[in-house]
C-alpha cells in the first residue's frame, strides 16, 4: 500500500478526522507506524502477550477471541476495516492482553507503537 492509498483510507476514519489530510502520513511516521500483512488462520496477538501499541485494521477481517478455563475458544467480536484495537492495553506495562486476535481473512494492519514518546 502506497502513502496516497494509506492516507485516503485513514482520512475517512474517525480517529484521524481532525488531522489535515496532508499531515496524516507525518502523524503515522511520528508514531512509528508500520503496516504488516497477515495470512488467514494466524494470530496477531495471543492471550497473555504484552502489546506495545494500538492497531488499525486496514483490510480483511479479524476475530477477537477469548479462551475459557477449559481451553475452549469463544469469539467475542468480528472486526472490519477501520476498526482500532488493542487500545485497552495502553498503560498496562508488563501486563498482557486477556484476548487473542485471530486473522479470519488475509489482512493488512497498521501498528502504531508507543515505545518512543513524541513529547519529552
Amino acid at each position: 500500500m502506497d502513502k496516497v492509498e494509506l492516507m485516503n483510507k485513514l482520512e475517512s476514519m474517525p480517529l484521524f478526522a481532525d488531522i489535515p489530510a496532508e499531515q496524516i502520513v507525518d502523524v503515522i511516521t511520528a508514531l512509528n507506524g508500520t503496516i504488516k500483512r497477515y495470512s488467514k488462520s494466524n494470530y496477531i496477538h495471543s492471550d497473555g502477550e504484552n502489546i506495545e501499541g494500538i492497531n488499525i485494521l486496514l483490510s480483511g477481517r479479524l476475530q477477537i477471541v477469548s479462551e475459557d478455563f477449559y481451553g475452549d475458544k469463544i469469539i467475542i467480536d468480528g472486526l472490519q476495516p477501520g476498526y482500532v484495537f488493542t487500545e485497552h492495553c495502553l498503560g498496562k506495562d508488563g501486563f498482557g492482553s486477556s484476548l487473542s486476535y485471530f486473522v479470519a481473512s488475509e489482512s493488512e494492519i497498521l501498528h502504531l507503537s508507543r515505545s518512543k514518546p513524541i513529547l519529552k
